[in-house]
């Protein structure tokens, strides 16, 4: 019930929400059922535009507020993946009531979650597991796997701007944590915040490198799809030349090379084929000597090579695009004899 008392809001008019629904949903978040409590949060996000604009700004937020202060009083509560889950969605809808001095206190209440560790166990490599110390990791495992998923919000909420020096460091931390999952929650996030970093996402291009690299084949699921956005905003952000794109962003090269090494040597062939369709995008980032002489053997090595049909075709399609944009007909002409032997 405390998950639909929103709808109501939204056939009352403004006043009358905040006479009605408002006080129902404060008292609801002191309810001692978990799941009710979360409830009542998650209604919170969805009613906060049906209310007048004061009444988010003095009642709404700094009930918010005292909600996110005590689920952090006790590292064991369930409370806490409910707010990891939903702060993204608050930030958003409460972000335009918000001071400055209140964005940076939720910016940091979100890099303290997401880096969420057990002080109990702290200095205790070696503890034995137990199993409410299994069921405790992986709570902390899942809240920030729902800091990855909602770290675009926050980068909307800082802006290009304040990424560096609010939010990199807590990124980063996210793109090498010890689980696979938050990883590739970071990595199926990452097109995402090329986007709204716009002509700053060159600030984010270590963090690719370090997804690239890190040799998961599940992290690089969530790459592969947007791979092609991806390259795209680096190139605008680069600044490169129109015509020659000198000097080209050849720190992109290495990682890319092992991630389709990657992808080659695993049973997943349609990953294999998004990667290799995304190199495409690389005349965007990459000159004409970077494209010929680290790209087109790449390319030339798949279509000899004993790959499945797809991936070939793949292969064969971005080697078409790559040689169109290859500006020395002897390059060109070269790769043409290659083709034809």
């Amino acid at each position: 019930m405390c998950s639909q008392l929103h709808i109501f809001a939204k056939c009352m008019n403004p006043e009358l929400a905040k006479s009605c629904v408002l006080p129902e949903l404060t008292e609801l978040t002191n309810d001692e059922e978990p799941a009710v409590r979360e409830a009542a949060l998650e209604s919170i996000a969805n009613v906060v535009s049906h209310l007048p604009v004061e009444t988010v700004r003095t009642v709404a937020v700094p009930l918010v507020v005292k909600i996110f202060q005590k689920s952090l009083t006790d590292v064991s509560s369930p409370d806490l993946t409910g707010v990891a889950r939903l702060l993204g969605k608050l930030s958003h809808q409460l972000k335009d009531v918000m001071t400055a001095d209140l964005r940076d206190w939720f910016v940091k209440f979100y890099c303290q979650l997401s880096r969420f560790d057990d002080p109990v166990n702290e200095g205790r490599p070696h503890s034995v597991a137990t199993p409410t110390t299994t069921v405790r990791n992986g709570m902390r495992t899942e809240c920030r796997r729902l800091c990855a998923y909602n770290f675009p919000a926050m980068v909307q909420m800082v802006g290009g701007g304040g990424y560096v020096v609010k939010l990199s460091s807590t990124h980063q931390d996210l793109a090498t944590d010890d689980s696979p999952r938050v990883r590739h929650t970071v990595a199926s996030g990452y097109h995402e915040v090329v986007r709204l970093l716009g002509d700053k996402s060159m600030s984010a291009v270590g963090i690719y490198q370090k997804l690239l690299n890190s040799k998961s084949v599940e992290v690089l699921q969530g790459l592969a799809g947007h791979m092609t956005e991806t390259l795209k905003g680096f190139a605008k952000s680069a600044n490169l030349s129109p015509e020659t794109k000198h000097p080209g962003i050849p720190e992109l090269i290495g990682p890319l090379i092992t991630a389709e090494g990657v992808a080659g040597s695993c049973r997943q062939w349609r990953l294999h084929e998004q990667i290799v369709t995304g190199f495409s995008s690389l005349v965007h980032c990459l000159t004409t000597d970077q494209l010929y002489n680290k790209i087109v053997p790449i390319l030339m090595k798949i279509i000899t090579g004993k790959y499945v049909r797809p991936v070939k075709l793949a292969s064969c399609q971005s080697l078409a695009v790559v040689t169109r944009h290859l500006r020395k007909a002897d390059q060109r002409s070269a790769v043409v004899d290659r083709l034809s032997r």
